[in-house]
């Protein structure tokens, strides 16, 4: 079995060092480090989404114009009778002008 060896293996064995210490884990680095991606993340997915809602077409309110007018007109001068309502008389009997009628 000696000459299988090779010379000089057999009366040298060789002295085996000891494994190097492992590497000192830097465990605050690495939490810092994936709280900055998950931030940086959910950036990007707010600017798209806002990006996204800037450019969507805004909806088109409708407004009743006969009901708006009547709203304002009865909130400044009270309510009015269907008689006392004419198209763009909105008067009082003592100050209606000669064009209203």
């Amino acid at each position: 079995m000696s000459d299988l060896l090779e010379p000089g293996l057999a009366e040298n064995p060789t002295v085996q060092s000891p494994p190097p210490p492992p590497p000192k884990r830097r465990k605050w680095g690495r939490y810092v480090l994936y709280t900055l991606a998950v931030l940086g993340v959910l950036l990007i997915g707010l600017i798209a989404a806002a990006f996204i809602k800037a450019n969507s077409e805004p909806q088109l309110i409708k407004i009743d114009e006969t009901a708006s007018i009547d709203e304002a007109m009865t909130r400044t001068y009270g309510k009015y009778s269907p008689e006392k309502k004419r198209a763009g008389c909105m008067w009082t009997r003592a100050t209606i002008p000669s064009w209203c009628g």
